[in-house]
């Protein structure tokens, strides 16, 4: 499939990764998310909620620093709870239509209402199991593929048993 992305002036080819902002505290989650998700995107990991605030605002020594396409956020982080990291990203114009996709160890239901009522787009309980864990991961890296995101333009080829008809 070919795909013509611009956003901001850039150019993006099938080749440029989208960008993902991963908030978590454990290095191992961080290691099984980057393994599972593969090479189609790039990866920026902040370890507190006020460093993903930071990357998402530019602010500080992440002003020279690509903005997310998407966010990634773990509910249980040191400084601020991801679910104040969502409720700042959902306030604010400039941030407010990103995707944010919360990954997180509790599966309570009050958890999972307040993510959504303060606009995640979809949450995802991490699992004990590993090999679960990767496929819920890979899951979700093969259905970014495939959406569109604000401020690029896509462009697909026709399917490959199409016939072109002058």
């Amino acid at each position: 499939m070919r795909y013509d992305y611009s956003k901001n002036g850039e150019t993006r080819t099938p080749h440029s990764s989208i960008e993902i902002l991963l908030v978590e505290d454990n290095p191992a989650d961080s290691d099984v998310f980057q393994r599972a998700i593969g090479r189609e995107y790039h990866v920026s990991t902040a370890v507190t909620g006020a460093e993903a605030l930071d990357r998402l605002f530019q602010r500080g020594r992440f002003q020279n620093s690509p903005k997310p396409d998407i966010v990634v956020l773990d509910l249980n982080l040191p400084l601020l709870t991801g679910i104040e990291v969502l409720n700042a990203i959902k306030a604010n114009s400039s941030t407010s239509a990103m995707p944010v996709v919360v990954l997180s160890v509790s599966d309570q239901p009050r958890d999972i209402q307040k993510a959504f009522d303060l606009g995640a787009c979809a949450y995802l309980v991490k699992s004990t199991d590993l090999q679960d864990t990767e496929e819920v991961l890979s899951s979700f890296a093969e259905f970014w593929k495939h959406v569109a995101f604000p401020g690029y333009m896509r462009t697909p080829s026709p399917p490959p048993h199409a016939v072109a008809v002058s």
